[in-house]
């Protein structure tokens, strides 16, 4: 039977199922289908290994495949940004940044360069256009659901979005993928920063971060009970490796770039309600007022949504939960949610 086209797309090939996927359903449904596989940074040396596995993907679905280097720029807006971010005393959120700086404003240059109508990608999300406004959702499959990934694209970039998997559960997908047989012997499913291929990210700061040392490790009332060996090697409400023995457990509450502290406390003290937001983004066509605005609010990736309520002060957005959370980790991502619907994002402010 005769699929009539719907437009040209250039979809993201990472070597893996999910992108591989996402090509097929597109071309399925009528798509005119184009890859492109972006070549990072590989502390493996395994970027010839990925190429390979992309170019037999796109060769399986049968659809033809761009390789890009994107090594340099990939360096610049995200490894860069990872050491900084360490180096001020923030724990990075990587994969967003590489979505939100890289990924999706690569796509979106070469498909107007070329002349594609959409871009595409393997995530787990959703897209709703209404009004000429495009809402990003939640995906459906509530086990790999990666909106939060997703959270700082802006309209420009939504606009010429395709999500194949949002309707997808990742069970069913490697179910149907298994039977195209678009899996290969090896398969693994990644959990691991890209970049950092599996290695510890201390080993990668442990040298270009030597200059800031040692320092002290104090309690919240100023005492001074031991040494660190480098701040970058701890995050908000890390117990394990912190090495002073008080009596009760102590967990990183904050890490002070300025006098190159670690300041640990007893677990209560982790616990938090209020989140400012830095360089937000609202994700809504009517802006929000002086009201309160209910919520609920989620502070890293897999964490289950928390009620709490938006509201804007002097200094911009807050967010303040009705209930204390674990660890409010500066640098890291806030999104609030209004059921599957995202409503605003940003990181999250000292």
């Amino acid at each position: 039977m005769h699929v009539a086209k719907k437009g040209t797309v250039l979809v993201g090939l990472s070597g893996g199922i999910d992108s591989a996927f996402a090509a097929l359903k597109l071309k399925e449904e009528g798509y005119d289908v184009c890859g492109i596989h972006f070549v990072l940074p590989s502390y493996k040396g395994d970027s010839e290994k990925k190429i390979l596995q992309a170019k037999r993907l796109a060769d399986r679905i049968g659809i033809s495949i761009i390789i890009h280097d994107s090594t340099t720029i990939f360096h610049k807006e995200v490894i860069e940004y990872f050491i900084d971010s360490y180096k001020a005393g923030l724990t990075p959120n990587p994969c967003v940044r590489c979505n939100q700086r890289v990924k999706f404003n690569l796509l979106l240059q070469i498909a107007n360069k070329n002349g594609f109508d959409f871009i595409a990608t393997g995530h787990y999300a959703r897209i709703r256009a209404k009004d000429g406004f495009f809402y990003l959702l939640k995906g459906r499959g509530k086990k790999k659901e990666q909106s939060y990934f997703l959270s700082m694209l802006e309209q420009e970039i939504l606009k010429r979005c395709l999500f194949p998997l949002g309707e997808y559960s990742k069970d069913d997908l490697l179910l149907e993928a298994s039977k195209l047989k678009l899996i290969p012997n090896s398969y693994q499913e990644s959990q691991e920063v890209c970049f950092l291929a599996g290695r510890d990210y201390r080993e990668l700061l442990k040298d270009l971060m030597a200059d800031q040392g040692a320092g002290r490790i104090r309690d919240i009332d100023g005492n001074v009970l031991g040494t660190h060996n480098g701040i970058y090697n701890y995050t908000i409400g890390q117990r394990k490796g912190i090495g002073i023995a008080k009596g009760h457990p102590l967990y990183v509450k904050e890490i002070s770039i300025k006098d190159n502290e670690v300041i640990v406390a007893p677990k209560e003290f982790i616990l938090e309600r209020e989140v400012r937001l830095q360089d937000p983004i609202w994700h809504l066509p009517d802006k929000l007022g002086k009201k309160k605005l209910w919520l609920e609010g989620q502070i890293r990736y897999k964490q289950k949504c928390s009620r709490g309520f938006l509201e804007m002060s002097l200094d911009g957005f807050r967010f303040t939960f009705e209930e204390p959370q674990w660890a409010i980790t500066p640098g890291q991502v806030f999104v609030g949610y209004r059921c599957d619907l995202m409503v605003i994002s940003g990181w999250i402010a000292r």
